[in-house]
């Protein structure tokens, strides 16, 4: 498809101007979104108080992102989630660049709007997690990837962008690490480029890159392999009757269609099963394309039938999947046996898709007001009534004497000690008691308070209804019951916890592992961060 100079500044400066509104759009929406932070988002934000190498279940990245901005703004929700906009903008760049290059800059303009209005990748890059620096990371190496390992002769240049934005990948999740199999099988399709998995700038490029994870290889060597253990998990065998493969796996396929939107997702199929099957005929274009989109889908979808996917997982490998369906669309590629008119079909999903974001960015402000709030369409229940709670929990730590130090400890689960851990006005630590003596959670690896807390007063919280746990009772010489304190999200969903009084705190009960297998929680404040 031909390309004139014109038409390349056209849709290139159309799509600086479409990248600009959404840079904006982004920033402002953050700021105004009646959300509190989701108890993920809380859990990182805690990390970013104990910056490391490493931690529990992720590289450091999403910590140190927000560590930065919340030292030079403060630690409010805005100020935690810009990071998120502005990686979720500056990723479609990437998604732009790879598109004009290996089609025209119509195609990239339309692939980025594509993405752009798909429904779970605008909602990831709203919400500060380990996707909003791990997606932005990944479009940049799959373009830089594509401009090393297609040039005749590559560039130390092109190797060195190669390098660090996979490099920023690894930093941000694990999964980054898929992109060096998928790059090798592309080069094992091409018989002409087959010779580049020997080059040396291509291993400089894996290599150089793995280098990056040298820091948490020597953490996680501290902290005995414990992120390497908690990712091996995703991957273990569930024996369960053959129906619930059946069911996770149409969950799976299900949610994906909600990711990408129903149209696009129906068309992203057909072109890429079309195009497999004729791939003898495609060009490496189009093999690219499938081996960064379409070949990993196809490994989730196989997971999926072994076990419950998380619908996020697959995210990257939508990108270079709208690559191909807007290069579909603007006909800049073959029809691939799909009939009808293309254009049309393609522009109809992009509104499907656009009409479902539009829906996304309203539910916070509407949903809280219907009659659907709390109920099993309410994706914003996880975001809401987290402040209030906080403001409660918060008035019975304040009566605490402070004389000789004050605790606050939740037998609760992990997303309640984060979320108490950010919005208790004094934002103290949260110490969670876990005993089974397995690592679930960042908060095992921290351990108990640290220091000389003999003698002191704490808060201990318990869902409601639950009593506070034998070993913690123990802890302390005397535990009295306080108030129940919660908050209604609408319809009969609800958070309540039971608040205790500890006098005479004594030390962080023992610990009895009943898994020996796997990592023991920390017994003692030092046993995992020595």
């Amino acid at each position: 498809m031909n390309e004139t100079i014109d038409d390349r500044r056209l849709w290139t400066r159309r799509t600086g101007w479409l990248l600009l509104g959404l840079l904006i759009w982004r920033c402002v929406y953050v700021a105004i979104v009646p959300l509190d932070l989701c108890p993920d988002e809380a859990y990182y934000w805690d990390w970013s108080r104990q910056l490391d190498w490493g931690y529990y279940s992720k590289p450091p990245m999403v910590a140190w992102l927000i560590a930065l901005s919340t030292r030079i703004a403060g630690p409010a929700e805005y100020v935690i989630r810009l990071p998120a906009a502005l990686l979720s903008s500056l990723g479609l760049i990437a998604v732009f660049g790879l598109a004009r290059r290996l089609f025209t800059a119509r195609v990239g303009f339309w692939s980025v709007l594509a993405v752009a209005t798909t429904p779970g990748i605008a909602a990831m890059g709203l919400l500060m997690t380990i996707d909003a620096p791990f997606l932005c990371a990944w479009a940049f190496s799959v373009w830089a990837a594509w401009e090393l390992l297609s040039a005749t002769r590559p560039t130390w240049r092109q190797v060195g962008l190669a390098i660090v934005a996979t490099g920023l990948g690894l930093l941000s999740k694990q999964t980054m690490l898929a992109i060096f199999p998928l790059t090798a099988v592309w080069l094992l399709m091409q018989a002409d480029q087959r010779h580049k998995l020997l080059s040396p700038k291509v291993w400089v490029w894996w290599c150089g890159s793995l280098l990056f994870l040298t820091p948490v290889v020597v953490w996680n060597a501290q902290h005995h392999w414990i992120t390497v253990h908690h990712t091996t998990e995703h991957f273990q065998k569930t024996d369960v009757p053959a129906i619930r493969h059946l069911i996770w796996l149409l969950e799976f396929w299900a949610s994906q269609f909600g990711v990408a939107s129903p149209v696009s997702c129906g068309l992203i199929l057909g072109i890429s099963w079309s195009a497999w099957l004729g791939l003898r005929a495609t060009d490496q274009r189009v093999r690219y394309l499938l081996c960064l989109g379409f070949v990993p889908m196809l490994g989730v979808t196989v997971l999926s039938a072994m076990q419950r996917v998380q619908p996020n997982w697959p995210a990257p490998f939508w990108f270079t999947s709208f690559i191909l369906l807007a290069a579909w669309g603007c006909e800049a590629i073959p029809r691939f046996g799909l009939q009808g008119p293309r254009e049309r079909w393609f522009k109809s999903g992009v509104a499907v898709g656009a009409v479902m974001t539009i829906i996304l960015y309203v539910m916070p402000f509407a949903m809280p007001h219907s009659r659907w709030a709390g109920g099993p369409l309410d994706a914003t229940a996880r975001l809401r009534g987290w402040a209030d709670l906080g403001q409660q929990v918060g008035q019975a730590f304040d009566q605490l004497p402070q004389d000789s130090g004050r605790l606050c400890i939740s037998a609760t689960g992990r997303g309640q000690v984060s979320a108490l851990a950010y919005y208790l006005p004094q934002q103290p630590r949260v110490y969670r008691w876990n005993p089974t003596g397995i690592v679930e959670s960042q908060h095992e690896v921290w351990g108990g308070p640290r220091g000389d807390f003999s003698g002191a007063e704490a808060l201990i919280i318990t869902h409601a209804g639950q009593a506070v746990p034998e070993e913690l009772l123990a802890a302390f010489t005397e535990v009295t019951p306080g108030s129940e304190v919660g908050v209604h999200l609408g319809g009969r969903r609800h958070e309540r916890l039971q608040l205790w009084r500890g006098k005479g705190y004594r030390k962080w009960p023992e610990i009895v592992a009943r898994e020996p297998s796997l990592p023991r929680s920390a017994n003692t404040a030092d046993s995992y961060t020595r």
